[in-house]
């Protein structure tokens, strides 16, 4: 064998040996790791906002999503996973897609936590082959390092949203979309 022929079979095989580890993935959920991440994401809220204990004692579930990344360059999109909680306990898994288009540039990562307020909007999340979330949602955003916004109007709301816990700049103008799938276990 010539020494450039060597050198290519080399790297065709390391090559191979690389793009093959990158392909092996775990078929089973980590439910342990993503019921630990859900844990530690919901004592950082109560810790840091004791107002939203309150408010998530009185919802019927809560869907937990310790991290979100998001990442944009006119197209964007984002991923996360968590849990659904009723009565503190998980009881299914779920992720977080969501894409935009338009004039956006940035990456970030951040923690999402849906309360659901009544039993029918949790029993219509539940049994939706993907849930999407549409404008007339009122976000409880963080709003600087004190505070969490969230309103009389959106506590009254039968599903409210709250993202905290951002880190990265991710700014623009789009159009978004965002859907969650129940995983399996």
């Amino acid at each position: 064998m010539k020494t450039f022929d060597r050198r290519k079979f080399f790297i065709l095989l390391s090559s191979a040996g690389i793009l093959g580890a990158c392909g092996v993935k775990s078929k089973l959920l980590d439910t342990v790791t993503i019921d630990n991440q859900v844990e530690n994401t919901l004592q950082f809220l109560y810790n840091k906002w004791p107002e939203i204990k309150e408010l998530s004692d009185k919802a019927v579930g809560l869907l937990v999503i310790p991290k979100v990344s998001e990442a944009s360059l006119v197209y964007g999109g984002s991923y996360g996973k968590g849990a659904l909680l009723i009565e503190g306990k998980p009881i299914d898994y779920y992720s977080f897609v969501g894409g935009s288009w338009g004039l956006n540039f940035g990456v970030q990562q951040y923690s999402q936590v849906l309360l659901f307020m009544t039993d029918e909007s949790l029993t219509k999340f539940k049994n939706s082959s993907g849930f999407n979330l549409s404008a007339d949602f009122t976000y409880a955003l963080q709003a600087d390092a004190y505070t969490l916004g969230v309103d009389i109007m959106s506590s009254t709301a039968p599903i409210i949203p709250i993202v905290f816990a951002q880190g990265g700049l991710i700014g623009g103008i789009s159009l978004e979309g965002t859907k969650y799938n129940k995983l399996a276990k």
